[in-house]
């Protein structure tokens, strides 16, 4: 009997469906304080405008550049020494302003194990300390089971003392370059 009557009265099935409608709407409304932004919580920018207005004043607007990305890339040795140790390994990213240089996976013929080397640069002066050598090694079984871990230190600073060695080639190349 009951249903029957929902059969026949569509007025009753429209207002039921108009009524869930309505409390699914407001049941996802937002709160009303949720606009409000704490400002303690926001970290505000000021730029040092005394150093900024400094920087002009030397003439970096009259067309005296700061060479500061130009000196790191192609005056710093030992960048130059890891473009060319890991010249014949696909780079994935190598940014000069942010002093990294991280490889993409290599692999040697039909092997299943992968590498990776990341180069961090710390300072722009020649030192050991100046850079960091990290590796990562991805063992695959198939195309989908891979493990990813920490290349060991030994590998690492094999890698790390092939850099020094031609940052030594390279500056001794430049000291008599600069003689002729």
């Amino acid at each position: 009997m009951i249903r029957n009557y929902f059969r026949k009265n569509s007025f009753f099935k429209l207002n039921s469906i108009f009524f869930l409608v309505f409390l699914v709407l407001f049941a996802c409304a937002k709160p009303e304080n949720s606009d409000e932004i704490k400002t303690e919580n926001k970290k505000v920018f000021n730029p040092n405008i005394d150093q900024k207005a400094e920087e002009a004043s030397k003439g970096f607007i009259l067309g005296q550049r700061k060479n500061t990305i130009y000196e790191f890339s192609s005056a710093n040795p030992i960048w130059r020494a890891t473009l060319k140790v890991l010249e014949d390994i696909p780079l994935n990213t190598a940014n000069y302003a942010g002093g990294i240089i991280s490889t993409d996976w290599y692999t040697t013929g039909s092997s299943k194990e992968s590498v990776k080397i990341q180069v961090v640069f710390y300072e722009n002066k020649v030192a050991v300390s100046a850079f960091d050598v990290k590796t990562f090694k991805k063992n695959c079984v198939s195309n989908i089971d891979c493990r990813v871990s920490k290349g060991s230190e030994s590998f690492n600073n094999k890698i790390k003392d092939s850099i020094i060695n031609k940052t030594r080639e390279l500056t001794i190349l430049e000291k008599e370059q600069k003689k002729k």
